[in-house]
C-alpha cells in the first residue's frame, strides 16, 4: 500500500488497515502534544516548493485487499441531516470496552467599557482532545428504490435507534452526554455518513456501540412512526429554503431514470402514505435495504485519539470485525441515461417565485462525472478564471453597468453537484432591479466572457498559481476539530487512494490542459439550463406550475430567438480579460522573534486617548500566519435607528468598492471581514502574516477615503431593504431579534430599520460617516506571526488613517440589559411568512448579573439538561426537529433558553410551552435527586471540555477576541472557570438548581420568564391566538410597511402576562447596571 502524503506541520501519526470484512479504516495518533517552541526558529522562506511533503508510511499496515477509490460525493446536498444517537446498555457504561485509558462554553449571546486587566497566573497548559471516529456508507439517496423515496434518509434515522447489544433508544446519546461527547449523522446523495466524539478514556466503549448500530441495529417497527415524525418536522423546515427548492426543482428536470430526480428528504407522504396506498411494507424495505447495502466492504472508517496506532489497531479490529459482509449493490442499477437532463427540458429559461426577496439569475451546465478527475480540478480552474472580481472579470463589466451586485461560479461540491453520473457548473448573479431588466445583456456577457477564456484556452501559469495557494494551505496546515476531520476524511476515503486521503480534496497535483480545455468547451450557450429566480414574479403571477415536493412555483418559456441570435456569433467584449498575477501570495513563510512581550495571555502594549492595543506572540503553533483584530468603537450608533441603517449601508458599500482589490487576497487564502455591530464596526484580517498589513492597507484606505456612487448607493439601499424583509421572515430570526429588542435597553430591529431605510440618501450616509470618524476609540488584538513593533505599526496606521482624536471615556457606549418582572410573560406574533407552517418558541429565564462562577453553574446545569431536553421533547413527544437548551451570557446577565421549532398545523403555542414548563418541573426533581457519582461525572467532563486544547491559531485568536469585544478582559477565564468547578460541591450545586429551578418552577414568585412566540401558518397555532388588534392575513410584500402583528392565547394562562407592545412594556422595565463578568 502507498504511503499516505502528510503536511510537515502534522504531528500525528496515520495507519490504514483493511479488515477481514472489508471495512477500511484510517487510525490517527495524535499522542504527540505540539510543544510551545521555547524561541522563535527561523525556516527559510519557502515559496511552496511543491510537492516536498513528508511520503512517510505512518506505519500503514494492510490485513487485506489494498484500498482501491469508490464513487462518491463529497460535502452535504442535503443539510446535515442531525440525528442524535439513540440506544440502550448491555455493560457498565462507566468502563471501556476495550483499549487502555488515556489521560466552552455553551451557546451565548454576543451582545455586549474599561479595560481591568487579568491577573497574570500561572495557566494549566490545555492539552485535553476529543476522540472521534466517522463511518461512510457508499450508499446514499441515490440507491434507494423510487417508490420509497427518502428510505436512505429514514435509515439514517433508524440506525441510531438502538442495538441488540445495546437495545435501549436513547443510550447512546445519554452516554455520550455524560463523558462530554456528541453524535450526529446525514445523508448524501452516494453516501452516509455517522459520526462521534467523546472524551478519550471513554473511546473504546464509545465505539462498541457505535460499531454496533452497524451489527445488528434493532429497526423497530414501534419506533419507526416516531422517527417518521422527526423526518417530516426536518422537511418542514426547509419547506422555505430557497437554496433546497432550487436543488429539488432543478432535479425535478432530469430524466424520469435517473436518480437526480428523486425526492431525496423523505416525508410522510413518500414514506407512509404512498407504501400504504401501493401495499409496500416500509418496515420490510429499511431491513432490505439495510442488509442489501450496509455491508463493510462499503463503508469507510476513520478513528482519532491519543491512543497509540498499535492500541488503536487493536481496539477496532475487534470491534469493528464484528459487522458482517452482506449482499453489497452499492453500484446504481437499471437503465441511468448517458446524460442526466434531456437537453430538450434542460435548456430553457425558467422562471421561478423565491420565498425570499432576491432576483438571482442561475445559469448551470450538467458536465460527465470529473470525481476521477481530482488530480486536475479542471472546475476548480474554471471557477477561479470566471468568478474573479478584478478588472475584466464579468462581474467588474456587470458592476459598471449597476446590473449587479455579486457572482458565485463553480460547482458546489455536494452529492448533488458532483457525484458519479455527472458534474454540475454553475454561474449564479445577485442582480440589481435595473440587471433584471436586462437579463438578455447579462447572459450575453457571461457567454462572452466564457468564449474569450475558451479561445484563450488554459493558462499554466494561472493554474500555478492555483496549485501554489493549495500547497501553502497543505504545508502550513493548522489542526481542526477532530470530529470535523475524521468526519471529512472517512468520505474522502470513498474518493481517493490512500496516498491522497490527506490532500486529495484540496491539492493539484497535474496540469492537463487537455482536460480543462473539454470542460470550458462544454460551457455554451446551447447547453446552458436558466433560471430567472426573482421576488417580481408573485405580483405578475406568471409563475404557475409547481414542483411537487417543495411546491415551489415556476413557469417555463422557451429562450427568446433573439437571444440565440445574439448567442450565435459571440464577440467578447474587449475589456474581458483573465485575472492579473496575483500579489497576495505569500512567498515568505519565516517565524519572527518577539523579545519584549512574551506571556501565556495577551498584553496591552499601548494606549492613547484614540486606541489601546492588545499583543500576543504565537509560541504554540508556530505557523507563518496572524490575526488582526481592530473594533472602531463610536457612540453614534445607538443614537438612532436611521444611524444603525447607515452603518450597515457604510459596510456593505466598503466591502463593494473594495471588492476588485480584495478578491485576489481571498483567492490567495487570506480572509478578512467588516463586520457592523451595535458598538461600531470591526475589522478583521488572518491568514499568511506576510501580505496582511498590505490588505489591512487597502481596507483603511477605502474607510478613510470612503465615496460613492448614486447608482451604487441606490443598489445597495435596495438590496439591504430586501435583506431586512429576509431575515425577519425567518421565524428563528424574528424571534431573536424580538428577544434582543426586549433585553436590550438599546437594539434597532430589522423591522425599524427597514421602515427607516427608504429615507436614508447618499448625502446623509456621508455625513454619517464624518461623524462616526470623528467619534472613534479604536481597540485591536495582534495575534500570531508578528513582532510587537508591527502590531503597534499597525494600530498607528489605523488611527493615522482615520485621523482620530481622543474620545473622552464617558462617550464609549455601554450596552445595559432590561431586567424582566418576576412572573412569566409572553412576547406572542404572527410570522410574517404566510409560507411557513413552522412556530417558534424560546423561553428565557433571567437569572440577573453573574460572576464567573454563576455563568459556569448556568452551563454546568445545561450540560446535565441537554440528553434529557431532547429525549423528551423531540424523540418522545416529537415537538419538532429542532429542539435544544443553551446558557445566555446577554452582556453579563446570565440566564438561559429552551427552543422549539415545531408544525403550527399539529401544535399550539400554549401546548409547546406547557411542554417545556412540564419537561422543566421533571428536570428540577432530577436535580433534587442527584448523586455523588452523576454530579462528580458531569462536573469532570465539562472540566475536560473547558481543558481541550485551541486546535488552531484563529481558535485562540476569537477567544482572546471575545474578551476584548465585551469589554471583559478575563484572558483566563478557562482557568478561572476550572478552578472553581474543580472546588463546586454537590450541595452548592443543587443549592444553585433550587433557585433557578423550584420545584413548584411554574408558580415560583422569584422566577423572571420571558417567552417568545412566532407563531407559524398552521390551523392549530393561528386557530389558538386571538390579536390584540386585527390579525393580517395579507400577502408578504415589499411594498408594506411590517409592524409586530401581537397576539395572546384565546384560552386564558393562569400567572401569565401577555405582551402587546414591546416599547411600552420595556418603558415599565427597570435596567441593570453595566456588568463586567469578573471573578
Amino acid at each position: 500500500m502507498e504511503n499516505i502524503i502528510t503536511s510537515p506541520n502534522d504531528t500525528r501519526s496515520y495507519r490504514v488497515i483493511t479488515l477481514a470484512n472489508g471495512l477500511t479504516a484510517l487510525l490517527i495518533s495524535d499522542h504527540k502534544v505540539r510543544a510551545p517552541s521555547s524561541h522563535h526558529s527561523s525556516s527559510s522562506p519557502n515559496s511552496s516548493q511543491r510537492r516536498k511533503y513528508e511520503d512517510v508510511s505512518h506505519d500503514n499496515k494492510s490485513h487485506g485487499p489494498d484500498v482501491s477509490a469508490g464513487r462518491s460525493c463529497s460535502p452535504d446536498s442535503l443539510l446535515p441531516l442531525s440525528d442524535e444517537g439513540s440506544s440502550d446498555e448491555s455493560a457498565s457504561d462507566d468502563e471501556d470496552a476495550s483499549g487502555p485509558d488515556s489521560e466552552m462554553e455553551g451557546n451565548s449571546d454576543t451582545e455586549s467599557g474599561h479595560p481591568s486587566q487579568s491577573e497574570s497566573k500561572p495557566l494549566n497548559t490545555k492539552k485535553e482532545k476529543m476522540a472521534a471516529a466517522a463511518l461512510c456508507v457508499g450508499v446514499g439517496s441515490f440507491h434507494e428504490p423510487k417508490h420509497l423515496q427518502g428510505l436512505a434518509h429514514f435509515l439514517e434515522h433508524m440506525v441510531f435507534m438502538g442495538s441488540e447489544k445495546y437495545p435501549r433508544e436513547n443510550y447512546f446519546d445519554a452516554f455520550l452526554n455524560k463523558y462530554g461527547g456528541s453524535d450526529n449523522a446525514y445523508t448524501e446523495c452516494e453516501k452516509t455518513v455517522y459520526k462521534m466524539e467523546v472524551h478519550q478514556k471513554h473511546l473504546g466503549r464509545a465505539l462498541d456501540i457505535f460499531a454496533n448500530f452497524f451489527v445488528a441495529p434493532l429497526i423497530k417497527e414501534e419506533s419507526m412512526e416516531r422517527e417518521l415524525q422527526a423526518i417530516d418536522n426536518e422537511f418542514q423546515l426547509v419547506l422555505p429554503s430557497d437554496s433546497c427548492r432550487h436543488q429539488q426543482l432543478l432535479g425535478s428536470i432530469a430524466h424520469e431514470a435517473h436518480p437526480m430526480r428523486k425526492f431525496m428528504w423523505g416525508n410522510t407522504k413518500s414514506l407512509k402514505e404512498v407504501p400504504l396506498t401501493d401495499n409496500v411494507d416500509a418496515h420490510a424495505a429499511l431491513r432490505s435495504f439495510f442488509e442489501e447495502n450496509y455491508s463493510p466492504e462499503l463503508m469507510t472508517l476513520a478513528v482519532q485519539s491519543k491512543h497509540s496506532l498499535d492500541d488503536l489497531e487493536q481496539m477496532v479490529s475487534k470491534i469493528f470485525s464484528a459487522i458482517p459482509k452482506r449482499t453489497a449493490k452499492s453500484e446504481l442499477t437499471g437503465f441511468l441515461p448517458r446524460e442526466p437532463f434531456p437537453l430538450e427540458q434542460f435548456t430553457k429559461l425558467y422562471k421561478v417565485q423565491p420565498v425570499k426577496k432576491v432576483n438571482n439569475l442561475s445559469v448551470t451546465w450538467a458536465l460527465p462525472s470529473l470525481l476521477h478527475e481530482y488530480k486536475t480540478k479542471p472546475l476548480e480552474y474554471i471557477s477561479y478564471v470566471v468568478g474573479h472580481e478584478g478588472a475584466g472579470s464579468i462581474l467588474a463589466y456587470l458592476r459598471e453597468k449597476s446590473w449587479a451586485l455579486s457572482l458565485v461560479a463553480g460547482n458546489e461540491g455536494t452529492g448533488f453537484h458532483h457525484n458519479s453520473t455527472c458534474s454540475l457548473f454553475n454561474v449564479t448573479i445577485s442582480l440589481t432591479e435595473d440587471g433584471l431588466k436586462h437579463i438578455g445583456e447579462v447572459l450575453t456577457a457571461v457567454f462572452g466572457f466564457l468564449a474569450m477564456v475558451q479561445r484563450k484556452g488554459p493558462i499554466a501559469s494561472i493554474f500555478d498559481e492555483i496549485r501554489t495557494v493549495s500547497d501553502n494551505n497543505f504545508r502550513w496546515c493548522e489542526e481542526e476539530s477532530p470530529l470535523d476531520y475524521v468526519e471529512r476524511l472517512c468520505s474522502n476515503m470513498q474518493l481517493y487512494p490512500p496516498q491522497h486521503y490527506l490532500l486529495g480534496e484540496t491539492c493539484l497535483f497535474e496540469y492537463d490542459p487537455a482536460i480543462i480545455q473539454s470542460c470550458l468547451d462544454m460551457l455554451v450557450p446551447q447547453k446552458a439550463n436558466i433560471m430567472i429566480i426573482s421576488c417580481r414574479y408573485q405580483k405578475q403571477g406568471i409563475c404557475t406550475l409547481k414542483e411537487p415536493y417543495l411546491e415551489t412555483q415556476y413557469c417555463v418559456q422557451d429562450i427568446p430567438q433573439e437571444w440565440i441570435s445574439a448567442w450565435a456569433n459571440l464577440t467578447p467584449d474587449p475589456y474581458f480579460d483573465v485575472p492579473q498575477p496575483n500579489k497576495y501570495i505569500a512567498t515568505d513563510f519565516s517565524l519572527k522573534e518577539e523579545s519584549d512581550y512574551q506571556s501565556e495571555l495577551p498584553v496591552q502594549v499601548h494606549e492613547t486617548g484614540c486606541y489601546r492595543l492588545w499583543y500576543k506572540k504565537d509560541t504554540k503553533f508556530n505557523v507563518p500566519k496572524a490575526c488582526i483584530y481592530f473594533q472602531l468603537i463610536s457612540p453614534v450608533m445607538y443614537m438612532s435607528p436611521e444611524n444603525a441603517v447607515l452603518m450597515d449601508l457604510l459596510g456593505d458599500i466598503l466591502l463593494q468598492n473594495m471588492s476588485e482589490e480584495t478578491n485576489a487576497a481571498v483567492c490567495a487564502s487570506l480572509d478578512f471581514s467588516i463586520s457592523v455591530h451595535e458598538n461600531g464596526l470591526t475589522i478583521r484580517v488572518i491568514g499568511f502574516n506576510e501580505k496582511l498589513p498590505v490588505l489591512f492597507d487597502v481596507i483603511l484606505h477605502h474607510l478613510a477615503n470612503f465615496e460613492v456612487k448614486q447608482e451604487l448607493f441606490d443598489n445597495l439601499k435596495k438590496h439591504l431593504h430586501k435583506r431586512y424583509y429576509n431575515d425577519f421572515m425567518k421565524p428563528s430570526r424574528l424571534s431573536t431579534d424580538t428577544r434582543f429588542s426586549i433585553l436590550h435597553q438599546c437594539h434597532w430591529s430589522h423591522i425599524e430599520k427597514r421602515t427607516i431605510i427608504k429615507d436614508v440618501t447618499v448625502s446623509s450616509l456621508l455625513s454619517f460617516v464624518k461623524l462616526f470618524k470623528n467619534h472613534l476609540f479604536v481597540e485591536g488584538l495582534v495575534h500570531g506571526n508578528m513582532t510587537s513593533s508591527e502590531a503597534i505599526s499597525l494600530a498607528e496606521l489605523v488611527v493615522n488613517k482615520l485621523d482620530c482624536k481622543p474620545l473622552p471615556s464617558c462617550m464609549i457606549p455601554e450596552a445595559r440589559v432590561m431586567k424582566i418582572p418576576h412572573g412569566n410573560y409572553y412576547c406572542r406574533v404572527a410570522s410574517f411568512n404566510l409560507e411557513d407552517p413552522n412556530s417558534v418558541i424560546v423561553n428565557y429565564y433571567q437569572l440577573g448579573p453573574g460572576d464567573v462562577s454563576q455563568h459556569v453553574l448556568v452551563e454546568l446545569m445545561i450540560n446535565f439538561m441537554e440528553e434529557p431536553c431532547f429525549d423528551t421533547l423531540r424523540t418522545k413527544s416529537q415537538l419538532g426537529y429542532d429542539v435544544n437548551c443553551s446558557n445566555r451570557n446577554t452582556n453579563g446577565i446570565a440566564g438561559f433558553t429552551v427552543s422549539v421549532s415545531c408544525s403550527a398545523e399539529k401544535f399550539t403555542c400554549t401546548y409547546v410551552d406547557q411542554q417545556i414548563e412540564a419537561f422543566l418541573g421533571m428536570f428540577a426533581k432530577k436535580m433534587t435527586e442527584l448523586t455523588q457519582e452523576e454530579f462528580s461525572t458531569q462536573v469532570s467532563s465539562l472540566v475536560k471540555q473547558k481543558n481541550c486544547s485551541d486546535l488552531y491559531l484563529q481558535e485562540e485568536s476569537d477567544r482572546h477576541w471575545q474578551e476584548i469585544a465585551s469589554f471583559d478582559y478575563l484572558f483566563d477565564r478557562l482557568h478561572r472557570e476550572i478552578e472553581f468547578l474543580k472546588n463546586l460541591s454537590l450541595e452548592e450545586f443543587k443549592n444553585f438548581c433550587k433557585i433557578l429551578l423550584p420545584l413548584d418552577h411554574r408558580t415560583e414568585p422569584l422566577r423572571r420568564k420571558l417567552s417568545i412566540q412566532i407563531v407559524g401558518y398552521g390551523e392549530a397555532a393561528i386557530a389558538e391566538s386571538k390579536p390584540f388588534g386585527s390579525l393580517s392575513l395579507e400577502a408578504s410584500s415589499e411594498d408594506i410597511t411590517y409592524l409586530l402583528q401581537f397576539l395572546e392565547s384565546a384560552v386564558k394562562i393562569e400567572d401569565s402576562t401577555f405582551i402587546g407592545d414591546v416599547t411600552l412594556f420595556k418603558r415599565q422595565l427597570p435596567v441593570y447596571p453595566l456588568v463586567r463578568v469578573d471573578s
